[in-house]
């Protein structure tokens, strides 16, 4: 729990302003909130792709951390500052270039399409800005200094949200950019925010920074196999799983622009709540780590990951119940019709229904499997859920015209499947991997 609650802590303050972010973008109606959230959906394929990246670099790092091997560390970091500077470079090409392509693949409304392109042009240079503070991130977490990535979260996005409000309404001397205005607050958030984090990095001589680079990008053919063995499975499953969202987003859309804003809004109203499972899921991650790396004893890791997934499930039953009760306040914030809103806020029940077996299901194969660097089998287990339950779901409940809350409850099934295999999995104790430092 003391690596976990900043972790949380920082989660919370991310998703609170982004749902803050969608509140302010909502004031100016449903086809913003629609732009938004698809042009997000862009963000998202970038975020996951770079998890995948540091999530493979925090399995390494942990692991060297605990055997103390800084030379180790500094070639994670490189190897993992080059794979995430790449998809930054794809994305951003993507975005910056071909934004009305991109846009036009998850809605046909043209007044979606204009505002979605315009928002996805101005946030697409914070590409890069994001993969360098990520990594750098992932290095003071992974050293056990999940305190110094919050505060530096605190100070950027607390720029963000007065950004917002200053240049999507217009505020004294600035202008009312409206959608553009919160990419542009974005951008300016993302700079200050991989600044901190960098400078802390060198400053308090952390042994993960890039010193030598004649060491951190001499990589032996060995070195580089055992770092994409574990790698390369949660790189392809963040992206697979990505690609998943993304293809399920594109059956929703077929319901209309209505039924995607209320997407959007549950979304990002579930983020804030889903903190405590990323942050016990990264916790796992370290602890379970540092404690392979040191050599701990089979029993006492097994004891430890079985005690995490308790502790999950009990909040995660708490802040579902909490999500539940205050949804028909959350719902009321946002500037859509009244059909809409009643629309939502059935949608936003079933999430919350659902957000134990969520929960469980992300530390078992985000965080759990991923310790014990049985990567290959979280990949299968994640991918396998979604392209062969999700998505086919979503595709028959949308030709079906089911209204969107039911759409969710079954596409969400997929998650109680995962839960169910990964249970079986962590039984049998085959998910802890030796990997060589």
């Amino acid at each position: 729990m003391l690596v976990a609650i900043p972790i949380m802590l920082q989660q919370l303050l991310t998703t609170a302003l982004s749902f803050l972010d969608t509140l302010m973008v909502g004031q100016l109606g449903e086809v913003s909130i629609a732009a938004v959230g698809i042009a997000n959906q862009i963000n998202l394929l970038l975020n996951l792709s770079v998890f995948g990246i540091a999530s493979g670099v925090s399995v390494f790092l942990a692991r060297f951390y605990g055997a103390k091997n800084e030379d180790g560390m500094e070639k994670v970091m490189a190897i993992g500052l080059v794979f995430s500077f790449l998809f930054s470079f794809i994305f951003f090409i993507a975005s910056f270039f071909f934004p009305h392509t991109t846009v036009h693949i998850f809605s046909q409304d043209e007044r979606v399409i204009s505002v979605g392109v315009k928002y996805l042009k101005t946030v697409s240079p914070s590409y890069f800005l994001y993969a360098l503070a990520f990594i750098y991130s992932t290095g003071f977490r992974s050293v056990g200094k999940t305190s110094i990535p919050l505060y530096s979260t605190i100070i950027a996005l607390s720029l963000n949200a007065v950004g917002n409000y200053f240049l999507i309404f217009g505020f004294g001397p600035f202008p009312r950019l409206e959608v553009q205005g919160a990419a542009i607050a974005t951008v300016a958030s993302r700079f200050v925010e991989t600044f901190i984090i960098v400078f802390l990095s060198y400053r308090g001589r952390e042994p993960y920074r890039i010193r030598r680079f004649s060491v951190a990008f001499s990589w032996k053919a060995s070195f580089a196999y055992d770092y994409l063995k574990i790698c390369l499975p949660i790189l392809c499953n963040e992206l697979f799983y990505a690609i998943g969202l993304s293809i399920c987003k594109v059956a929703y859309s077929k319901l209309g622009t209505e039924s995607f804003a209320a997407i959007s809004i549950v979304e990002s109203i579930e983020n804030v709540f889903f903190i405590t499972a990323w942050g016990i899921a990264s916790a796992a991650t370290v602890v379970l780590s540092q404690l392979l790396g040191a050599g701990g004893e089979e029993e006492n890791v097994q004891k430890y990951a079985k005690e995490t997934v308790k502790v999950a499930l009990t909040l995660s039953l708490a802040h579902g119940l909490l999500m539940a009760l205050i949804s028909p306040l959350l719902v009321q914030l946002f500037n859509i019709s009244y059909a809409l809103k009643n629309e939502t806020l059935i949608t936003l029940i079933i999430s919350a229904i659902y957000q134990p077996i969520i929960s469980v299901g992300l530390v078992y194969y985000v965080g759990i499997f991923r310790a014990g660097g049985d990567t290959r089998y979280s990949f299968m287990g994640e991918t396998g859920c979604m392209f062969f339950v999700a998505i086919p779901l979503a595709f028959l409940t949308t030709g079906l015209g089911l209204p969107i809350y039911a759409v969710i409850a079954f596409v969400h099934l997929n998650d109680l499947v995962k839960v169910v295999v990964g249970a079986r999995h962590l039984n049998k104790r085959m998910w802890m991997k030796a990997i060589e430092s």
